[in-house]
């Protein structure tokens, strides 16, 4: 359902508080990670819409693919962010917990 763009943006409210709940217990139960916040911020203090980056992340072929590329600033871009921002954004996906989805 979250590869269809068009069912995202349809249900787009009630996927994105189910999305953070999925990463939020696979870090928290699945991994025992409890020290990340979700939703993660930005050095400005902007929350990070985790599905937005998801789904942007997976349409250009996902994590791999985006950083062998180097699309991290165009992704950032993408998802409402500047260009500065795309290692961070590289740093968010760049776990274990990412690579799974």
């Amino acid at each position: 359902m979250i590869d269809d763009k068009e069912f995202v943006i349809k249900y787009k409210h009630e996927l994105e508080g189910n999305f953070e709940e999925m990463v939020t217990w696979f870090l928290n139960v699945k991994l025992g990670i409890s020290t990340r916040h979700i939703p993660p911020f930005t050095s400005d203090n902007r929350s990070v819409d985790l599905l937005d980056l998801y789904v942007v992340v997976e349409g250009d072929g996902g994590y791999r693919s985006v950083t062998n590329d180097n699309l991290w600033p165009v992704i950032t871009k993408d998802v409402g962010y500047e260009y500065h921002d795309g290692e961070f954004m590289r740093i968010i996906c760049d776990t274990p917990e990412c690579h799974h989805f």
